[in-house]
Order: structure tokens, then sequence, then C-alpha cells
């Protein structure tokens, strides 16, 4: 969980700064038990939990920066933490240890169970050192706008209620989308899964970005799609995408050319609502696209039931 009050602390070197919601500084953190500080999150008082990388421990900082602990260190387990993330409501701290075994932690203190695993939590993982908290998840054929539920906080539910939610006839969006420059989002994930397995991935570079345009050809980084590049031909590759009100909805979408609908080639599509193409048309939307080895959409596309969108950023 990403809380709106962690929005508000940034990392520099080894100096934790707290600012308040007019940009003012509020108080700066320094320790010698704090170093090269990696991950950081909020519990639901505000309070500060910080993973040190260089020295093995996690650092805990009041609201109000007067006073500070350290919690757990490498003889509870830790061992050059990354990534941290603290859910108020089920009351867990999730630490992902780039080194060492997996190891569960009753924290008896405040009661409070910690989980730490390696490189990978239900909210936080870690791939290649850079840590992704999902933002954003959209379900199949629930009747509801992917485009306009990415933009439109009352349209979904909270993240990350997964947790404790297996109805998919909302989406699930998390308010970092709405704080998109403040974050300081620098890089974006997203992935399609098909029963719970990975099927497609693309990550942007978001630095300077803001919500939509981030979903573009010269941001994109890496993607599972071999063939696609910031140097590939494309006529649409945009999160606005294609649309024509009963025409096409076709939103984060990715695609090559044109050349009637039997002959229309590209990568990826969200299928919003009803498409006049044979290829988009299906019972209910949205609907997650891809193409397969070929990339006409006609005779190699598939699909996937699920998106998800994670963002990196500089906390």
């Amino acid at each position: 969980m990403i809380n709106k009050e962690c929005l508000r602390y940034l990392k520099k070197n080894n100096t934790i700064l707290s600012i308040d919601s007019r940009g003012k500084l509020r108080f700066t953190f320094q320790s010698e038990k704090l170093k090269n500080p990696r991950g950081l999150t909020c519990d639901g008082n505000s309070n500060v939990y910080v993973s040190g990388y260089e020295t093995n421990n996690i650092i805990w900082i009041s609201n109000d920066g007067k006073t500070s602990k350290e919690v757990l260190n490498s003889k509870t387990g830790i061992q050059s933490p990354t990534g941290i993330d603290y859910d108020k409501d089920l009351e867990i701290l999730a630490v992902c240890n780039c080194n060492g075994n997996p190891a569960n932690i009753h924290w008896k203190s405040t009661m409070t169970n910690v989980l730490l695993c390696l490189c990978v939590f239900s909210f936080v993982s870690i791939v290649h050192s850079t840590v992704w908290f999902p933002v954003f998840v959209a379900f199949e054929k629930n009747g509801q706008s992917v485009y306009d539920s990415w933009r439109t906080p009352s349209m979904c539910n909270e993240l990350p209620n997964i947790l404790k939610r297996t109805d998919r006839g909302k989406h699930l969006r998390n308010h970092v989308i709405d704080h998109w420059t403040e974050a300081n989002i620098k890089m974006v994930k997203v992935e399609l899964y098909q029963k719970n397995e990975p099927v497609v991935w693309l990550t942007f570079n978001a630095k300077n970005s803001n919500n939509l345009n981030w979903f573009s050809k010269k941001n994109l980084y890496q993607s599972s799609f071999m063939d696609l590049t910031p140097c590939s031909t494309t006529n649409y590759f945009s999160a606005e995408g294609h649309f024509v009100n009963n025409v096409h909805s076709r939103r984060f979408y990715i695609n090559e050319k044109y050349n009637g609908c039997p002959n229309d080639y590209g990568w990826f599509s969200v299928e919003d609502k009803h498409e006049v193409c044979k290829w988009g048309q299906f019972s209910k939307y949205p609907v997650f696209m891809y193409t397969k080895n070929g990339r006409n959409w006609t005779k190699d596309a598939v699909t996937a039931d699920t998106l998800v969108i994670s963002v990196s950023m500089d906390l």
C-alpha cells in the first residue's frame, strides 16, 4: 500500500526528508544506523519505515521526526533490504531482501506480522533491482471502460483491496495515479496475465511524464515483443489510442498499420467497447488483446484476462 502521507517523504542519499502539502520542508532525518536507504513506506499514523540496504535493517521514524528506532536487523533476517510496504488494514509490513533466506517474523512489540520474502510479495516485486508497485488492475469483460477507469477514481475499487476481494466487477486503482508528478515516477510496467500467468509485458521510461503520455513509442524501454522498439513503424501508440464513437474504442493501443480490417497489423490493444472490425468483436468488454507470432489482428491475435500497470518511484 502506498499511503498519501508517503508521497510527502523523500530520500536523498542517506537523508530522509519530510515535505508538507505546500512543499515546505518539515524535517530531515539522518543516522549512522541508516546507510543507503532503498525503500520507504508509512503506517496508518504517518510514521515512516525505511529499509537500510547497507546497514541490513529497518528504521522506524515518528511522524514528527523526533523519535526513531531500529525495529528489524540482520539478527531478525534482514539482509540487503530493498522494497518495503506496509498495509495498515492488515497491519503487515512486507520487506524484500535481495540476499538471504525468506523468513517469517512476529514483531511482538507491536503485535504486527512481518513477512520477509525473497524478491517477491503480493504488492511489491523486484525485477533487476527495480521495485514495482501495482497501481491499476483491470479485469476482462466486466463492462467497465479501462481508459475511463484509469482516469476516474470513483469508477474503481481502491488498491490494495485485492488482498481481501475476489470481485472482478470493478477495476482496482491506486490514488498514486492522481499524484503522478509528485510521486516522482520513473518507470512504468504494463503486463497482461492469463490464468495468473504473465503473457505480455512492456516497460516505459516515465520521467517528466504525466499519467497518460508515458504510454508512447518514445518512452518504450523494453518489451516481450522482440520486434517492437522506439524505431518501429506505428500509426498508433498511445493510451488514448484510436477512438471514434460507435466505431472504434482501442485504448492503450499499439498498432503498425491499417489496410482494411482483415489486414490490420499491430501488437497490443485494450478493446473498451463494441468494434466494427470483426477481429475486435466480442460479446462483452473490455478485452485485452495482443498478437502472438505474427502481427495480423485477424489471424494472430489472442486475449488475456487481466491487465496490471505498475510503477517504480524515487521515494
